[in-house]
């Protein structure tokens, strides 16, 4: 028996894919070719994200930079939309995956992906800072 229930546009199965992809995708550190389409479009149909125009707006929008990776994960850490500023996205007939989704980014974090992600950014703000200050 699964842990989803079926709903209307989204079956248990699909919801046992999407977060299967987020695993992987957070697992790959971001690696883009983990960033599936059933991904993407549960996050801006079902997770409280809007669109960014497409699969690759969205993408360079929270992974180009590490901190917009950071806040993109705080959404699951926290329960918050990082974009709307609601719960709400953790109720409904998506609640489940979305929770789902949330524990498997607590657990990944848990593992060190923010924390290097963290150190990143550190490492890039320092090292703009002294090429800047020249200036």
């Amino acid at each position: 028996m699964s842990r989803f229930k079926d709903v209307k546009f989204m079956s248990a199965k699909e919801k046992e894919k999407v977060v299967e992809d987020f695993r992987r995708f957070l697992k790959s550190n971001f690696d883009r070719k983990y960033f599936t389409k059933r991904l993407y479009e549960h996050l801006h149909l079902h997770c409280s994200f809007i669109a960014h125009y497409d699969i690759d707006g969205f993408y360079a929008t929270y992974f180009d930079e590490p901190e917009m990776s950071i806040e993109f994960l705080n959404q699951f850490l926290t329960g918050k939309s990082t974009e709307l500023k609601g719960t709400w996205w953790l109720s409904g007939d998506y609640a489940d995956v979305n929770k789902a989704m949330c524990e498997v980014a607590r657990e990944i974090a848990r593992k060190g992906v923010i924390p290097s992600l963290r150190i990143l950014s550190r490492l890039i703000l320092s090292f703009l800072k002294e090429r800047y200050r020249r200036y």
